[in-house]
């Protein structure tokens, strides 16, 4: 054995202010993969933080996903542990969606945004979650920031100032086809409150739920009609026969 070396079984260290080898004792050795003693008497060097890859994120993002809705909670969770890790998209090519919570958007701290893209925009309210947003991305969002958002319903939206994009039908779409700007739809603020115009109030009568509504009116009254008939015969009755 050549000098100043040391079996595993006598592993020493440096005593300290003697600069004198020390034996370590068994019970701070521990048996290391191929049956090496390893000296845990000195504290382990800290874990290497492990990079998740892009596919990977996208699979655990389509992981809280279902038949036509979300796990809102589940995905905040996630959102905020992988925070500000980027995914870049199918389509368009160049855009890249960056996960972060509302906080670090162009609207940290204005939770009454958050409020009003859940119940001012859509002709129905709808629970939301920020998932990410895409930066320096050409549009007239202010600071140029399309802030993506989650619908609980699973669809998926992008503000860009008073306009909400509906961008894709589900996170599916999103992360593995396309990102749709100017949206497949469109909804601006205060757009639900509206008065509808002649042409949708004439379509919105011809509806199928509004024509069973009138039937349904139409069978009421005619079931009132035939009960004040009879109850008027049994008046006239009674006043014939005293």
């Amino acid at each position: 054995m050549e000098s100043g070396s040391y079996s595993p079984a006598t592993r020493c260290k440096e005593a300290e202010g003697t600069g004198r080898p020390q034996k370590v004792s068994r019970s701070q050795l521990s048996t290391g993969p191929v049956g090496m003693a390893i000296n845990t008497g000195s504290p382990s060097p800290a874990p290497v933080p492990q990079v998740t890859s892009p596919e990977k994120i996208k699979e655990e993002f389509l992981s809280f996903t279902e038949e036509g809705a979300v796990d809102l909670c589940r995905i905040a969770r996630f959102v905020k542990h992988h925070c500000n890790l980027t995914v870049p998209l199918v389509k368009p090519r160049s855009c890249t969606l960056r996960i972060c919570g509302l906080k670090e958007t162009v609207y940290e701290g204005d939770e009454e945004q958050l409020e009003a893209w859940k119940y001012y925009y859509l002709p129905e309210r709808m629970e939301m979650e920020v998932i990410g947003a895409i930066d320096d991305f050409p549009c007239d969002a202010f600071g140029l920031q399309l802030v993506i958002l989650l619908g609980e319903d699973g669809r998926v939206f992008a503000c860009e100032d008073e306009l909400l994009h509906l961008v894709a039908r589900n996170l599916r779409d999103l992360l593995q086809n396309e990102m749709a700007f100017p949206g497949i739809e469109t909804f601006k603020l205060g757009e639900c409150f509206e008065e509808p115009t002649e042409e949708e109030y004439l379509e919105m009568m011809e509806s199928v739920d509004v024509k069973e509504m009138k039937k349904q009116h139409m069978k009421f009254r005619e079931s009132l009609e035939f009960d004040l008939l009879n109850t008027m015969n049994e008046i006239t009755q009674s006043h014939n026969n005293p």
